[in-house]
């Protein structure tokens, strides 16, 4: 049954609402710190529309502080509304067909997903990456059968995205890779791999030092004298798809084997996926392409490549990162829901699986820097910290970063009263640099 443009346009207008609703309450709940203040003080290439919103924000907010961060979190939202747009434009110009329904699917899927609401109240280019993503899924699913007739296309988002994001960038330079690789005869195929070969043997050899030159060029504030070893592959490996699943589904705040619900449901939908994914390539032959090439190659290339080759110091890899295959996670969703009846099953119970996740965020208890404040009880004790910005930020105290040594020595010996305030606990455990096993943070 065909659902009219007004009703559409209802259910649209009601999704959004709800998720503006909830992203603010969010975002009011969580205190502003961490990676955004890198995105406040940097202008970067990667995330570039994000960058030049930023330095807008700048112009009419002015600096930020405790009463208008909320509004630069907002710009989630800005992306958010693109995705929303988007989507109804592609339910209402399809004719109800495939494309058109998993528009509708994926927008029901976003308004009640934990990590989309997460992103869209933090101060990053996650959100950006969010929407981007969901652009070039739909632009794969329709034109993949048309790649020679629509290559420029390709090629145009291939080099967009990399203003965008690295790991975009890498899933798209990997379906057209595979595409046209595929576009070839068998000799000129044999020809290029030989070719590659060749190319990749002179790179292997000096692998370590293009890393170096490539990272100090693209994050010249992460120039960090790197060991000139890679990390190789170990049990965070082989858990990290895992992990990223897990992510996509509950949100970066929880954690597995926390609550029984939503293990079961995680543990229910992982297997939906894994018969999701075998249903349509062996049943829709138009899908193999889009999903070998633009999904499970280049999460491999990412997990099981990019990051054993990279080196200590570097960032590991984190769900965020491959959120291009976030979009095609719900796909693999819709497939079940359309065409299985066991599939309807499944996605009731990861809606259910939201839903207790969504209340979990929101019920859980954040920093309160009010409480800290009036524990701190004055404005004249010292603070030392493992995370000054914050601290300067939300207390009106002098802080010391705990690593000025002989700033913090001098406290020590001229305080009476010292408050110490640590945020990061892995600032005081030995961790392996080598292996974090899912946060990028891990890295000594």
């Amino acid at each position: 049954m065909k659902i009219s443009n007004k009703k559409l346009l209802i259910v649209f207008v009601c999704i959004y609402i709800a998720h503006i609703i909830f992203s603010i309450q969010y975002g009011l709940t969580i205190p502003w710190g961490g990676d955004e203040w890198f995105s406040y003080k940097n202008f970067t290439l990667m995330g570039l529309p994000f960058s030049i919103t930023t330095s807008l924000l700048k112009e009419f907010l002015g600096q930020v502080n405790t009463e208008n961060y909320i509004l630069y979190r907002a710009q989630g939202l800005i992306w958010s509304s693109i995705a929303y747009y988007f989507l109804y434009r592609i339910s209402t110009k399809s004719d109800y067909d495939e494309l058109s329904k998993f528009a509708i699917f994926i927008a029901i899927f976003l308004g009640l997903n934990p990590f989309f609401l997460e992103t869209s109240q933090f101060f990053r280019y996650y959100q950006l990456y969010i929407t981007s993503s969901i652009i070039i899924t739909f632009g794969i699913l329709k034109y993949d059968s048309v790649f020679r007739q629509r290559r420029k296309w390709f090629y145009i988002a291939l080099f967009s995205s990399f203003l965008i994001h690295l790991f975009l960038f890498i899933q798209l330079i990997v379906y057209i890779i595979f595409k046209e690789l595929f576009q070839l005869n068998r000799k000129n195929i044999i020809l290029t791999l030989t070719i590659l070969g060749f190319v990749s043997l002179l790179i292997i050899s000096n692998l370590p030092s293009i890393l170096v030159w490539s990272w100090h060029n693209l994050f010249p504030t992460y120039a960090f004298d790197f060991l000139l070893i890679h990390r190789g592959f170990s049990l965070s490996t082989i858990l990290k798809p895992f992990m990223i699943i897990f992510t996509f589904m509950y949100g970066g705040n929880l954690s597995p084997f926390t609550y029984f619900f939503l293990d079961f449901i995680y543990i229910t939908a992982g297997i939906g996926i894994i018969y999701g994914i075998y249903f349509s390539l062996k049943n829709k032959p138009e899908l193999r392409s889009p999903i070998l090439f633009t999904a499970l190659l280049p999460l491999f290339v990412s997990v099981f490549i990019i990051e054993p080759i990279s080196l200590p110091k570097m960032t590991q890899l984190a769900p965020q990162h491959v959120i291009f295959l976030f979009p095609w996670v719900a796909f693999i969703f819709f497939q079940l829901w359309c065409f299985t009846k066991i599939g309807k099953i499944i996605n009731i119970l990861i809606v259910s699986g939201f839903l207790y996740a969504g209340y979990l965020n929101q019920a859980r208890e954040y920093i309160d820097w009010g409480k800290i404040q009036n524990t701190i009880s004055s404005d004249k004790i010292p603070i030392i910290s493992d995370a000054p910005a914050t601290c300067e930020f939300f207390l009106k105290n002098e802080v010391t970063w705990f690593q000025y040594t002989e700033r913090v020595e001098n406290i020590i010996n001229t305080s009476d009263t010292i408050s110490l305030t640590m945020t990061n606990w892995k600032n005081y455990q030995i961790i392996d640099s080598l292996q974090f096993w899912h946060n990028p943070k891990g890295s000594k």
